[in-house]
C-alpha cells in the first residue's frame, strides 16, 4: 500500500500537526501554517478570499495568535483579509496543513519566507484517501510473499528456507 493512500497514516499526520500546533500555543511561539485551501472554511467567505492560490500561508501572531482555539479536528482563528484587514474566522482542518514554521524575525514575518520549518505533510495537498479495501490487503499479502521468495532464492538464505514454510511469528496490519 502506498502512504498517500493509507487512511491511517493521514491520520497519524494530522494528529503530528495537531500536537506539534498544540505545543507551540502552550509555549506561546508564534508560527506560520501552510494549508491547502480547498479544505478550509471561512466564516465569512469574503471575495477577496476566492483569491487566494490553493496552497496559503497564514501568519499567526498577534491577534490573530491570541485567537486560536483547537478543536476535535480543525484549528480555528480570525484572521483579517485584504487591504481594510476585513476578518473572517478560518477553520483548518489538521489534515489540510502541508507545513508549520516558526517565523522569529519581523523580516520573515513581512516577507513570508520561514525561518525554520518544523512539519511537512506533503499528503495534506492531496484528497483524501480512498477507504482502505479489500485489493490493497491482497496486493500487501503478495508483496509479503514476493519478498520471501525473493530472500529465498539467495543460497547464502537456504537455511531459512524450512522455517519459511512455517507461520511468520507476527503478522503485517494495515
Amino acid at each position: 500500500m502506498e502512504l498517500p493512500e493509507d487512511k491511517n497514516f493521514h491520520s497519524l499526520m494530522s494528529e503530528h500537526a495537531k500536537q506539534i500546533i498544540k505545543y507551540l500555543i502552550q509555549k506561546s511561539i508564534t508560527f506560520s501554517i501552510l494549508c491547502n485551501v480547498k479544505k478550509i472554511q471561512f466564516n465569512p467567505l469574503l471575495p477577496i478570499l476566492k483569491e487566494l492560490p490553493e496552497l496559503s500561508f497564514f501568519v499567526l501572531v498577534g491577534y490573530t495568535f491570541e485567537s486560536i482555539e483547537i478543536r476535535e479536528n480543525i484549528l480555528c482563528f480570525e484572521a483579517g483579509f485584504g487591504q481594510d484587514n476585513e476578518g473572517s474566522f478560518v477553520d483548518v482542518p489538521f489534515d489540510s496543513i502541508v507545513q508549520i514554521t516558526l517565523c522569529t524575525s519581523q523580516e520573515s514575518l513581512q516577507s513570508n519566507i520561514p525561518e525554520e520549518i518544523l512539519f511537512i505533510n506533503r499528503l495534506a495537498s492531496f484528497d483524501a484517501p480512498p477507504p482502505l479495501s479489500e485489493e490493497i490487503n491482497i496486493q500487501n499479502s503478495q508483496g509479503i510473499q514476493n519478498s520471501m521468495q525473493a530472500f529465498l532464492q539467495n543460497p547464502e538464505n537456504q537455511h531459512l528456507k524450512n522455517n519459511s514454510q512455517k507461520e511468520m511469528p507476527y503478522e503485517c496490519k494495515n
